[in-house]
């Protein structure tokens, strides 16, 4: 299966995200910036999350399709972690709100 979306984003000229799945295998391309270097890449989580956010083009009828091609794929996996360590890092940063404004209210009393 080989689908193909264009995006735009922030640049003049859209982007192409390719996903691809054989067998376990899935493979997703983007040549943003951070695509082209193989670091994360909003275009390709948004269309992982089924979301057609920013697309002006391409395999536009095929978006809901996408979230089921993790299913089974070491990519799943990863995602499942990051996912659970965003939620551990949204917990840490309110402890740190909370300890910002315990210190803030005890330097006026």
């Amino acid at each position: 299966m080989n689908y193909r979306f264009v995006v735009q984003g922030s640049a003049v000229e859209p982007y192409v995200v390719i996903i691809s799945r054989e067998g376990n295998n899935l493979t997703a391309s983007c040549d943003c910036p951070a695509g082209n270097k193989k670091q994360y890449c909003k275009h390709r989580f948004e269309l992982f999350k089924g979301s057609s956010k920013g697309l002006v083009g391409g395999d536009l009828d095929k978006v809901s399709e996408i979230p089921e091609l993790l299913n089974g794929t070491d990519v799943e996996a990863e995602i499942m972690a990051l996912n659970i360590l965003e939620g551990e890092l949204a917990e840490v940063k309110k402890k740190v709100s909370a300890a910002k404004k315990a210190v803030a209210k005890a330097m006026h009393s």
